[in-house]
């Protein structure tokens, strides 16, 4: 709380968008798509869409959204990945859990971005152009993912200089390598944007008037029917006529073109999966010991939900095999489920039915999602044995709050005691 008297600090808001998030990720499983035309979609032969295009196939006129079958033509030697949703869910989970190491105020607003309340943490992380780059390099280093930071004093303006600080290439910016663009002015470091106080208005102006958020194309043509192409020019704008030609929402275009923005954050995000994976340090073949390992996942992300009063409907296996080559696969239950061995069986079932045969893998782990509350009224007819393995898991579940995750082994989890046993002779 601010000491009676002092002055309240100038409000600083960031805003970190993920470059290019879904590609980048891909490339990280597999390095040589580096350099390559690449979007992350689905079959060309059906309705897919482009989920995520490269700074390479943007120079192409593709991106997200678009007909893959259009992304094609426009780049015939157009790399597809078909997405891989666990892998982006982990990477997200990673950075929202560093970026709130820099501040208890952050709003996911996707999967890919998020705002971070800095007001008042300059003696933690120095002024704002510091604090960028310091969370730019932190983002890089944890995760090998590039970010884009915008820091400002409300989201509006930040969000835009975060558009304004993407790589060199980026189409949708025009070229944002020449050296008289006014927005590089404000440029701190690579990928950090700051717009000091009192300067909101004045950087944006130049932008074109796409670039401010709540301008869609139509809002776009309408305001170039005006003669307005700038927010600079929308800025200027009489009031009235605002009023006159887009009702309340010329109001609020106004405000916006004038820099002014909400410093509000909300922090509901509502968890959307939980999940649990292992590297191993020597590349596995022994499919007892992967089911194993499988379970003792199964067991931790099922007493997760237990904790939660929650339920899974879907079940992801994701395996890993040397050189990075990842693959994820899912099964909906006809049930939901925080039971252990119901999650087991379906992730087992998925192991056994896509492991590739005689190949080592990396990285096993098992993602449990479309999640929801447990009923408040339990079920009066639920039979007897599923009512006992409840009250079994309940109690298995304190105990290991109690002395610890490896206090108690189940099912086929018992065998990696064994295993341990054997390797520490």
């Amino acid at each position: 709380m601010t000491p009676p008297g002092a002055a309240n600090p100038q409000r600083l808001i960031a805003h970190i968008d993920m470059n290019s998030f879904f590609v980048s990720v891909e490339r990280l499983k597999n390095p040589a798509l580096e350099g390559l035309p690449v979007v992350v979609g689905g079959n060309p032969r059906g309705r897919s869409v482009v989920s995520s295009a490269s700074y390479e196939a943007r120079r192409f006129g593709i991106h997200s959204a678009m007909p893959m079958s259009r992304a094609l033509r426009l780049c015939p030697q157009l790399v597809i990945v078909p997405p891989g949703f666990s892998d982006y869910q982990a990477s997200h989970d990673a950075v929202k859990s560093l970026l709130a190491d820099f501040s208890p105020s952050l709003e996911m607003a996707s999967i890919d971005e998020g705002y971070l309340d800095l007001t008042g943490t300059a003696k933690l992380w120095g002024p704002a152009a510091e604090a960028g780059a310091a969370i730019r390099r932190r983002i890089a280093t944890e995760t090998g993912l590039s970010a884009s930071i915008g820091l400002s004093t409300n989201k509006l303006v930040s969000k835009v200089a975060s558009d304004e600080a993407k790589p060199v290439g980026d189409p949708r910016l025009g070229d944002v390598a020449s050296a008289d663009k006014p927005s590089r002015r404000f440029l701190t470091s690579e990928g950090v944007l700051v717009v000091p106080p009192g300067e909101e208005a004045a950087f944006l102006a130049p932008l074109p008037v796409s670039h401010l958020p709540g301008c869609g194309p139509v809002t776009v043509q309408a305001l170039k029917a005006e003669g307005v192409r700038t927010i600079g020019d929308l800025a200027a704008m009489n009031e009235d006529r605002l009023l006159q030609r887009f009702g309340d929402h010329g109001r609020s275009l106004g405000q916006r073109a004038r820099g002014i923005g909400s410093t509000h954050l909300s922090a509901g995000e509502t968890r959307k999966s939980v999940s649990k994976e292992q590297t191993f340090a020597i590349d596995q073949t022994d499919l007892r010991h992967l089911r194993s390992v499988l379970h003792r996942q199964c067991e931790e992300v099922s007493a997760t939900l237990r904790r939660k009063d929650e339920v899974a409907r879907t079940v992801t296996l994701k395996l890993r095999y040397p050189g990075f080559e990842t693959h994820t696969h899912s099964r909906t239950l006809d049930r939901p489920s925080n039971a252990t061995e119901a999650l087991f069986n379906a992730a087992a079932n998925l192991l056994e039915a896509n492991l590739a045969a005689g190949r080592p893998v990396r990285l096993i782990g098992v993602g449990l999602s479309n999640l929801g509350r447990i009923p408040l009224q339990a079920d009066l007819f639920a039979p007897a044995p599923a009512a006992q393995a409840a009250r079994r898991e309940a109690t298995i579940d304190a105990l290991r709050e109690r002395f610890g995750k490896a206090a108690i082994l189940t099912g086929e989890s018992v065998h990696l005691l064994n295993r341990d046993r054997g390797a520490r002779r």
